[in-house]
């Protein structure tokens, strides 16, 4: 079944509010215990990552609204493997370059920033995509059938 904008919608705050949620916890935790700063600044760092992850959140959400009109000129209504791939790639890029222009609210860009934000958001990004083609039809059965709706 192709996800509903709705299913779409709840299938991402699910996915990022449990393992987006885990990873990032992950990351700051790795990225403050090797920080040259003083405590009082990792701090703002720490807080950081979760504010990136609730604008990819956001951002991705908005972004459903265009995947469901592009997606409405497919004549199955499909949404194929690889551009949901290609999907997570433009989201990142576009919020990367929102990050690094200093245009996302409560975060700054500093020097080195560009790998850190790479390396949390590829492996949240792939581990949610791997996680909806794989564990998920198995924990969620009806989760497929509901056009990606929980509730």
């Amino acid at each position: 079944m192709t996800p509903t904008l709705s299913g779409r919608i709840q299938t991402r705050i699910f996915l990022m509010g449990t393992i987006g949620f885990v990873l990032t916890i992950f990351y700051t935790l790795l990225y403050n215990a090797f920080a040259p700063t003083p405590p009082a600044v990792s701090e703002v760092a720490f807080w950081e990552l979760f504010l990136i992850l609730i604008y990819v959140t956001l951002i991705g959400i908005l972004l459903d609204f265009v995947y469901i009109y592009i997606q409405s000129f497919h004549w199955d209504r499909d949404w194929p493997l690889g551009y949901q791939f290609l999907t997570g790639f433009f989201e990142g890029m576009l919020v990367f370059w929102l990050f690094f222009f200093g245009l996302l609210p409560a975060t700054t860009y500093d020097d080195g920033d560009w790998w850190r934000f790479w390396l949390a958001y590829g492996t949240i990004w792939f581990t949610t995509w791997w996680w909806v083609f794989g564990p998920m039809r198995v924990f969620f059965l009806r989760w497929r059938f509901r056009g990606g709706q929980f509730f």
